[in-house]
């Protein structure tokens, strides 16, 4: 009971004054919580295995490089299902292109709900092995998201993303080959490309892929499997790059948009395409008429549609099939207020406020 009316004071907090920021820090092994108005302060005096919520705010976090086992809750990703709160977002001090630099003592972490606004998932400087970190229902919108991108120091990387927004490009570790990555994306949305993923393993299952822009597009990967995928061309019908994806790479019962299934194998070690459909143009309920991303899109595959039953065991292909499919908003699993009402005056001296917290079932 402790932990959820400290929550709940949290997020009360957040919702009177929308301008300032708070995060509660919550030890699970005592029971015993801490607010705060500062991310830094909170970051600083946390301990493994603590638990950040996040109020509703955009936060500064100037530490970087995140060396402690902690989950991190936001309030969620999305504008029209946080009006109550705000939508979370962290961003980059010093107008830095880093906000997040994962070190080896952070395996083991969780982020749900939280927009990065500037972010390199490690940036290899440092050795070591990283245990499994889990992001789920977050939203990458810097100019780039690096997967250990630039080093030749010895690490082993572990990740999960599931139900994220990539509106970004996304960089393997092409140039690290001294760091294996072992990466699953489950129902994830890329809308500007992936390159150079390698050295490793890199499943995507249940993802919507396409090229926002006209240079936008999936090459020189390998090691890479998608399965139960969309391939949407959309500005560049050279979206995906043959000539650098002849390596290793599995389709596995994905849907193209294109005429014809853009990727070829050859080599010792050729890329595998099993079951897969090309040509696949009655796609998205809603895209707005045009590439770019919009929270107010619809990614649900219209009645008819060929990707519904492409996916294994006739199963939907995209973000909505599959075992982990998109929820509607994004809303983290957590309580979650989900409407408010402040009274616009004191009556006899009282200030009247309802506030509704819901749980989630997935």
């Amino acid at each position: 009971m402790k932990k959820i009316s400290l929550l709940l004071a949290m997020f009360a907090l957040s919702i009177f004054s929308m301008s300032a920021q708070c995060v509660l820090r919550y030890t699970p092994s005592s029971g015993e919580g801490q607010s705060y108005t500062s991310l830094d302060q909170a970051y600083a005096d946390a301990q493994d295995d603590d638990i950040l919520y996040l109020s509703g705010h955009t936060f500064q976090f100037s530490t970087n490089a995140v060396e402690k086992r902690l989950q991190w809750v936001g309030a969620g990703i999305i504008s029209d299902s946080t009006y109550a709160t705000g939508s979370t977002r962290i961003n980059p001090t010093n107008n830095s292109s880093v906000s997040f630099i994962i070190h080896p003592q952070a395996g083991g972490s969780s982020f749900t709900g939280i927009n990065f606004g500037g972010f390199r998932l490690n940036d290899c400087d440092v050795s070591g092995e990283i245990s499994l970190v889990t992001f789920t229902r977050c939203k990458f919108m810097s100019d780039w998201v690096s997967l250990s991108f630039t080093s030749n120091l010895e690490s082993q990387l572990h990740y999960r993303f599931q139900e994220c927004i990539f509106n970004t490009i996304v960089y393997g570790n092409g140039f690290c080959p001294l760091a294996p990555s072992d990466i699953t994306f489950d129902n994830c949305i890329f809308t500007h490309g992936l390159f150079r993923l390698r050295t490793g393993t890199y499943n995507f299952r249940n993802c919507t892929l396409w090229a926002a822009g006209a240079s936008d597009g999936i090459s020189q990967s390998e090691g890479c499997s998608f399965f139960n995928c969309i391939f949407w061309d959309a500005a560049n019908v050279a979206f995906i790059d043959a000539g650098y994806m002849a390596s290793g790479n599995v389709f596995d019962h994905c849907a193209f948009s294109h005429p014809t299934i853009p990727v070829y194998g050859s080599g010792a070690n050729p890329t595998q395409i099993n079951s897969c459909i090309a040509g696949v143009t009655t796609l998205f309920v809603n895209t707005n008429d045009n590439f770019t991303y919009e929270e107010d899109d619809d990614y649900n595959l219209l009645a008819g549609s060929e990707a519904l039953t492409a996916g294994i065991a006739d199963s939907q292909t995209g973000i909505y099939g599959g075992e982990y499919p998109v929820k509607p908003g994004y809303v983290p699993f957590n309580p979650h207020i989900s409407s408010k009402n402040i009274a616009p005056a004191t009556v006899n001296g009282q200030l009247n406020v309802n506030f509704i917290t819901t749980s989630q079932n997935h």
